[in-house]
């Protein structure tokens, strides 16, 4: 199962890959959503699970999610901000967490494995 990362804080996407790796998931980072988005839409099927930052340059975190839902409804989403964010912008989401940064590594593994359980 393939995971995809994507987070436009080059330090963050880097620590969260690694530690994932380590951790023994096939990790695939991106540091530009638009460049995720187009690889989603070469390979509908690739991933498993996206993990995005919602604030970033290009596309947020949640039109990049819309986008995502629309070529693979499949595909199960963490989304993550530093910010508090409207409950009105994720309503209408497909995604299953939500975790607000700082985000401790142990909670992510064991987000990541309850999500890709289910």
């Amino acid at each position: 199962m393939k995971i995809m990362i994507i987070d436009d804080d080059e330090d963050i996407l880097k620590l969260f890959s690694d530690f994932l790796s380590k951790e023994g998931f096939d990790v695939v980072p991106f540091l530009e959503p638009l460049k995720a988005l187009k690889e989603i839409k070469s390979n509908p099927s690739r991933y498993s699970l996206i993990i995005t930052d919602i604030r970033m340059p290009g596309i947020s975190g949640i039109e990049l999610i819309k986008k995502v839902s629309s070529i693979n409804p499949d595909i199960k989403v963490i989304l993550m901000s530093a910010f508090e964010i409207n409950g009105d912008e994720l309503n209408e989401l497909n995604y299953q967490e939500h975790l607000q940064k700082p985000i401790h590594m142990r909670e992510l593994v064991s987000t990541i494995n309850e999500i890709l359980k289910s």
